[in-house]
């Protein structure tokens, strides 16, 4: 799931026949997210690293 998107529905909206490509695309969303957060608690802390 993705944000509460169950995975078939995602890859169906995608377009995706295989679901091994949806989980990429979903995991590499999640690193994404991950490193957005990761700089907002930076920028909060003082270290701006920009």
């Amino acid at each position: 799931m993705l944000r509460g998107v169950h995975v078939r529905t995602i890859q169906k909206l995608a377009g995706h026949a295989n679901l091994a490509t949806t989980e990429v695309y979903m995991h590499l969303i999640s690193e994404v997210e991950e490193d957005a957060i990761r700089r907002l608690r930076d920028d909060e802390d003082g270290q701006n690293r920009d």
